[in-house]
């Protein structure tokens, strides 16, 4: 009985784990910019990992679909900034599990977070 209810409780992880699925894309900032659309983002791939493909990440006058304000827009602007100009690698990570080529110049709604890489 006492097996039973180690492997009832290890299948219960595993189907917990597999709801929390995401997706990472790491690497240096290949495309930074400010349009009336918002702030977009390319990575390059390297050895830090799968780069992206140019998105728009947030819009610096309205809420996105992705819950950024703009002034979290604002301050992720600033640190992709500091990153692309000292050659630091970002991670973005998003909801779902869709690979790291997402199509180019849309806001996926998937968008999580921004944060500069460890290194």
């Amino acid at each position: 009985m006492k097996k039973y209810i180690v492997v009832v409780m290890l299948l219960s992880t595993a189907v917990l784990a597999l709801g929390q699925s995401s997706s990472t894309c790491t690497g240096t900032i290949n495309f930074l910019g400010v349009g009336s659309n918002g702030v977009a983002v390319g990575l390059a791939s390297g050895p830090q990992g799968p780069g992206l493909t140019t998105i728009f990440v947030c819009n610096l006058n309205t809420t996105g679909s992705n819950g950024y304000s703009p002034d979290v827009c604002k301050a992720t602007y600033a640190m992709l900034l500091a990153a692309q100009l000292s050659g630091q690698a970002v991670t973005i990570e998003f909801a779902d599990t869709a690979a790291c080529t997402r199509t180019a110049w849309t806001a996926p709604a998937t968008l999580e977070f921004v944060a500069l890489a460890s290194q």
